[in-house]
């Protein structure tokens, strides 16, 4: 009867509607423990305010108190904010907010440019 095909029709939509779940982004409950166990940016050389981070005072080491690794080549030819010491964990709020140093500017989006053939 069409009553109860439509009625089995609007339960399957409703168990597959639950079935997808939820979004959630970020570290799960259960994953927020070993967070500190990921790895991150960390500064491995005295850096003065307004000098350019690059590979040779950047790099990614446990625990996982700086910045995420993902964020490396968005930093790469930035300037820093303040004066920054050797083994300090990296976070946005020692980047300038200005952007990048001009003359590595051009090399950085060289870089990210696709090769021609």
């Amino acid at each position: 009867s069409l009553p109860a095909e439509f009625a089995a029709l609007v339960a399957g939509c409703r168990a597959a509607h639950a079935a997808t779940g939820r979004v959630a982004y970020g570290p799960t409950p259960r994953e927020a423990g070993s967070i500190v166990f990921r790895r991150s940016l960390f500064v491995t050389a005295p850096i003065a305010r307004g000098d350019s981070f690059s590979r040779a005072n950047l790099r990614v080491v446990r625990p996982g108190h700086g910045l995420a690794p993902r964020h490396l080549p968005a930093i790469l030819g930035r300037r820093a904010a303040r004066a920054i010491a050797p083994g300090e964990p990296l976070s946005w709020d020692l980047i300038d907010p200005a952007g990048a140093a001009p003359a590595e500017t051009e090399e950085i989006d060289a870089r990210r440019r696709p090769a021609r053939s």
